[in-house]
């Protein structure tokens, strides 16, 4: 899947969250992110940390790579 921007990326994110059956409490404290932090990521549009999407989808067992345009 390509993703072009962090609310794109964020929606991906939670649609595998809810494929694997996960709650987005659990997924936070795999990635090490308090709830509010997680949850407040999951539903702002734009401004959302890197490290944070990173951190999501380590903790949902994937894997996020940075492709150049061609």
């Amino acid at each position: 899947m390509q993703i072009t921007s962090s609310d794109q990326a964020l929606v991906a994110l939670d649609a595998a969250r809810e494929a694997q059956g996960l709650s987005s409490r659990e997924v936070s404290r795999r990635a090490g992110l308090s709830t509010n932090a997680y949850r407040r990521a999951a539903r702002e549009h734009g401004g959302v940390r890197l490290s944070t999407v990173l951190a999501a989808a380590e903790a949902l067992g994937l894997e996020l790579r940075l492709v150049a345009p061609e």
